[in-house]
């Protein structure tokens, strides 16, 4: 039994529509880059949306919503995320890296170091969720490994990014049990500061043993003084505040000049009026690069997917938790929040994540709906 409900319809005609006014912002700026033009890359990534989009509806039309199999495909997700990263982990400290990366040719190379702190980030809610909710010391203690693994790749990844992800995860799945029930929340409140406690200390005694510490404690000095930067003990300056305010700026400078259909998708980086560089933000590389149109419709897409992951008042009844739902809650929130300093919104991942959070938290919902008519009957 599939897990399509009358509201995806709404979530996929929105989707349809940004990837059909990625290829409208496309043909509006063949002027500028010829189709044939070694700066044209539009049409690719307008197609490459389109096939992440495909990807995110076969997700909502096909995903079973037992909520056993579902459960197993998190945990599944876990281990094998756990499996990846511990490889590139273990690449990465057997050469001194000050930093995690996936590059295992060149180590020396910082290559998909934020991309990798970004997976893990995401992952990091699920493993949290499954440790907690664990159902008996047993399972407390295998489920302890994965969650170790994935949160030394956060901190190793040295992604300031990353670390915000993981925190602000643990908020939201504290404030979404909360509204649910408040003495659960507590508890699991005074839980989590001991798991965290407990996996720093694991953390740094690991990472001392292998690499200098001051690459990471250089970047959270740098939570105190973003501004003005922070110079790490091997002549490294953190300026990122002010690197990615100007590129902010370039991506409005351009979005003031095409408002409507911005520049195309791909082509911010080539535009004159660019200083070079990625915007890191994907609310403002939607503005400069697909215009006003394509701002509007990924702003009704977050609309429409927090819509369809909100907490119904009637779930109170239910005292019970599906681990991976509370997860998926927070998970997609810290999505949202990762688009604040990457550019990632037409990548498979994103919405292949956005269909599995979805399609979970709605397996949640039908949890509770029968929970809570067994309650009504008892009543």
């Amino acid at each position: 039994e599939t897990v399509l409900e009358r509201k995806h319809f709404g979530l996929i005609i929105i989707s349809i529509s940004l990837a059909l006014w990625s290829f409208i912002s496309v043909v509006a700026n063949f002027h500028n880059y010829g189709i044939m033009s070694q700066y044209q890359t539009g049409l690719e990534e307008a197609v490459k949306l389109t096939i992440s989009i495909g990807a995110f509806i076969c997700i909502l039309f096909s995903y079973d919503k037992n909520f056993i199999k579902n459960e197993r495909v998190w945990v599944a997700a876990i281990w094998s995320s756990s499996l990846l990263l511990t490889y590139y982990i273990y690449m990465s400290l057997s050469n001194g890296n000050l930093f995690l990366t996936t590059n295992t040719s060149d180590m020396s190379i910082k290559l998909g170091r934020n991309v990798t702190g970004w997976f893990a980030a995401m992952v990091f809610p699920f493993a949290l969720a499954n440790l907690y909710f664990s159902p008996n010391i047993k399972m407390k203690i295998i489920n302890t490994i994965p969650l170790a693994i994935i949160s030394l790749a956060v901190v190793y990844s040295i992604s300031r990014m990353a670390w915000l992800m993981s925190v602000l995860s643990i908020i939201i799945m504290i404030l979404s049990i909360g509204k649910i029930s408040i003495a659960r929340a507590v508890k699991i409140s005074l839980g989590l500061l001991i798991i965290l406690a407990i996996g720093l200390t694991f953390i740094a005694t690991t990472l001392q043993n292998y690499i200098d510490l001051s690459e990471i404690t250089s970047k959270l000095m740098w939570f105190l003084s973003p501004r003005t930067g922070i110079t790490s003990d091997a002549g490294i300056t953190y300026d990122s505040f002010n690197n990615r305010f100007f590129r902010i700026f370039d991506g409005l400078t351009v979005f003031f000049h095409y408002p409507i259909f911005g520049v195309g998708p791909g082509n911010f980086v080539f535009h004159p009026l660019s200083t070079g560089g990625q915007v890191h933000n994907d609310y403002v590389l939607s503005l400069a690069e697909t215009g006003l149109g394509g701002l509007i419709l990924i702003s009704l897409l977050i609309f429409a997917l927090l819509f369809c992951s909100k907490i119904r008042r009637i779930e109170s009844h239910s005292q019970g938790f599906y681990w991976p739902g509370v997860a998926s809650r927070a998970a997609l929130v810290i999505l949202f929040f990762s688009m604040i300093f990457m550019d990632t919104y037409r990548t498979p991942q994103v919405w292949i994540f956005f269909g599995l959070f979805i399609c979970t938290i709605t397996t949640e919902r039908n949890i509770n709906e029968k929970n809570n008519q067994k309650h009504s009957v008892i009543e």
